[in-house]
């Protein structure tokens, strides 16, 4: 599995969400401050970091001297707290600050360390036992707003980790984001399943975390750490947006737990999904047709209604899901194997269809989109890309071999003599034909039925071959060596098959 790990920055699986792009302007996020004495809850204005609100939660078991003050939810202008030594749930009115007393008792012990509201009910995490050398609760607790226990969901643990999480929050589409005591922060689905590991990292400390739909909100507690604290946004894939510094006075000693009030921001109302004119491309080279049993992009808006990918959907034989999260997609009249949805893009294996112009709808729960014609052609090879511009490249080891910055600091670039996998889709058919609509099985060797021949520089180089990727689908693979008198320098690199030749603008880079 690690290539499928390695892969899953490309354009095969990484999801470029339109959300993940939308304003910030107007967003209010509330803050639960542990202060230096009583605990205080804080409101700011996500888009200029400006203090909207700062009082101490009222209630007499807050304000008892440096109690510690833990989780938030914020449900209109009812505020639902908890501290990390008691099991109640507090309540405060957000315009006049009153207290509103205990909302409910809970069995979690020794008390509750984060905060979340799903739109109908709370759910939160016990904090940490008072023996430090106790392993924490595994459990997510989910109660109605009158205090009744609805169900315990627990948690896989993460390796090396035994900490309390006191990051926590329940997403729009019902899964969970989840921290392990600090960063990394996980993806579980609705079951409690890990989805995603390493969703979100941090250089820094981090604790308590918020999403409003579109972007997640994490806490840095203190000032000294990333180069100044306040709150950290991350788009919807994980990838860190800016840092909004908050007044250093106003949290002297750190922000425990972040919350958005959904209710004050209800989704849109659902709409159709549309494909954009001429965006229905192949999946590696993001330009317009689509080649058979190979990898195609399609963009839009209303695509899909969450973010997810096929991983857990993969039938027991290697069989190939056509509906994720209700998304389905048709091409030429038959159904597409659907590899990654989000509501701005879907990438799909395009089903076995003939050559020509091809109609392509999207169909999700709310309607389905007008046809959008696309070109199906027999070839259309492309490697996918690092940063939009860098071949994927790996050594047998799967090792990455790309320029470095681009990927990761670890990765060291391909030099003259190496011998190099390159990554790819539309190569079309192969001998024997592949399967359709399931992975490539292990065990048989799935040629390219033409042969495959490639130029680094204009510099033709030894192809080993070409073959679909087992235990995968749509993925090609091409096995070559670098020349060994290769300049250094970042060099186009084109294959070519039966006449057709990938984009020229794909660069390797080659570096003594």
């Amino acid at each position: 599995m690690m290539l499928q790990k390695l892969l899953r920055g490309t354009g095969i699986f990484a999801l470029l969400l339109a959300s993940a792009a939308a304003s910030q302007a107007g967003t209010t996020v509330w803050a639960f401050n542990a202060s230096l004495g009583n605990p205080h809850i804080q409101a700011y204005d996500l888009a200029t970091g400006n203090n909207l609100a700062d009082f101490e939660a009222p209630h007499n078991d807050a304000r008892r001297g440096r109690a510690n003050g833990r989780g938030i939810a914020v449900v209109g202008n009812t505020i639902y707290y908890s501290l990390a030594d008691t099991p109640n749930v507090y309540k405060t009115d957000a315009v006049t600050h009153a207290d509103l007393g205990i909302a409910f008792a809970t069995v979690l012990t020794p008390g509750i360390n984060s905060l979340s509201w799903d739109g109908a009910s709370l759910w939160m995490l016990a904090s940490h036992p008072n023996d430090p050398n106790a392993p924490a609760d595994d459990k997510v607790y989910q109660y109605s707003p009158a205090g009744q226990l609805l169900q315990t969901l627990t948690l896989a643990r993460p390796q090396n980790s035994n900490l309390a999480r006191d990051g926590f929050e329940v997403l729009p589409d019902g899964r969970f984001i989840a921290n392990r005591g600090s960063v990394p922060y996980d993806i579980y689905d609705a079951a409690g399943k890990m989805q995603k590991s390493v969703f979100i990292t941090s250089t820094a400390r981090t604790t308590g975390i918020a999403c409003d739909g579109a972007n997640y909100i994490i806490s840095v507690p203190s000032f000294t750490e990333a180069g100044g604290g306040g709150l950290a946004t991350y788009d919807a894939n994980g990838q860190f947006v800016r840092l909004i510094a908050l007044p250093v006075a106003l949290i002297p000693f750190g922000i425990v737990d972040l919350a958005v009030d959904r209710a004050a921001t209800p989704p849109p109302a659902a709409a159709p999904p549309a494909i954009a004119q001429g965006q229905v491309l192949n999946g590696a080279s993001f330009e317009p047709g689509i080649v058979p049993n190979s990898f195609m992009t399609i963009k839009g808006t209303n695509l899909a209604p969450t973010t997810v990918d096929w991983t857990n959907f993969i039938g027991p034989n290697g069989e190939l899901p056509i509906s994720l999260a209700g998304v389905k997609v048709s091409v030429g009249g038959k159904p597409a194997y659907v590899n990654a949805v989000s509501p701005g893009q879907i990438n799909v294996l395009a089903p076995d269809v003939g050559f020509g112009p091809v109609q392509v709808t999207v169909t999700t729960d709310v309607g389905t989109s007008a046809a959008a014609t696309a070109n199906s052609q027999q070839y259309g090879p492309a490697f996918f890309l690092w940063s939009n511009t860098y071949a994927v490249a790996t050594r047998p080891d799967f090792s990455i071999a790309v320029k470095n910055g681009t990927f990761s600091a670890a990765t060291v670039p391909a030099k003259p003599g190496d011998v190099i996998i390159l990554w790819g889709t539309g190569f079309g058919p192969t001998n024997p034909v592949a399967p359709v609509g399931v992975k490539v099985p292990f065990g048989t060797l799935y040629l390219t039925a033409s042969p495959v021949t490639v130029t680094i520089g204009n510099t033709p180089v030894q192809v080993f071959g070409a073959a679909l990727a087992a235990p995968y689908a749509g993925l090609y693979q091409v096995n070559l060596k670098i020349p060994d008198n290769m300049p250094d320098g970042d060099w186009p690199i084109v294959a070519t098959i039966n006449g057709v030749s990938s984009p020229a603008s794909t660069l390797l880079t080659v570096l003594r």
